[in-house]
């Protein structure tokens, strides 16, 4: 998936370059690259299926409280450094161990309600840094074998009309909207992590 999620980075960067929310890179970005380090020098011994059932409890958990409050996001919280750089640490950590590194950035930038420009911008650049970076210790592992390289090449020419339609997408949706469709896809995308840590991981 890596080489993919790099095309479709650049490809974000380009459409979200002007837009993002300097302060609260400063604090994940740099808490991110720790959590891609420990990834790198636990990977022999993590178990992933383990990490996506934990983080997918986590992220449905998380994500059905929003609609528990009947959809109302409340007031906007005030930035917390420490639970940001918790985020980032982790976000980074399991985007190495199982590709799995965006609900632990929406943890802290979903409850701040951010314009959603600025909340797509910030994921977008985040997570270029991030796979950008991934991609040395990834290759050290030997994770790039062409078996591999062959399936991303294959699948590439999707990441550019995955791109487009999110952009068209993202010009309709109204601020609102797109909040609850935020947390709908974390609701989504726990069950999909449980799902997959259970019966990739041999539990069920």
């Amino acid at each position: 998936m890596l080489p993919i999620l790099c095309l479709m980075d650049w490809l974000g960067l380009w459409a979200y370059r002007k837009v993002w929310d300097k302060a609260a890179l400063l604090t994940l970005l740099p808490a991110g690259v720790i959590g891609i380090l420990i990834g790198t020098l636990t990977f022999s011994f993590v178990d992933e299926n383990t990490v996506r059932l934990l983080l997918g409890v986590i992220t449905l958990a998380f994500s059905l409280s929003f609609f528990i409050k009947q959809g109302n996001t409340g007031k906007p919280k005030k930035p917390v450094r420490l639970f940001g750089m918790l985020a980032g640490a982790l976000s980074g950590f399991t985007s190495f161990i199982a590709h799995a590194g965006g609900p632990p950035i929406k943890f802290y930038l979903l409850p701040l309600q951010m314009d959603k420009t600025l909340f797509v911008g910030t994921n977008v650049v985040f997570f270029f840094a991030i796979n950008q970076i991934k991609l040395v210790p990834y290759a050290w592992l030997g994770q790039f074998s062409p078996e591999n390289l062959i399936i991303s090449a294959v699948l590439l020419p999707l990441a550019p009309l995955g791109i487009w339609l999110g952009l068209k997408l993202h010009g309709i949706v109204s601020q609102s909207l797109f909040y609850w469709i935020s947390y709908s896809m974390m609701v989504i995308a726990g069950v999909k992590l449980i799902y997959d840590g259970l019966t990739k991981g041999g539990y069920v």
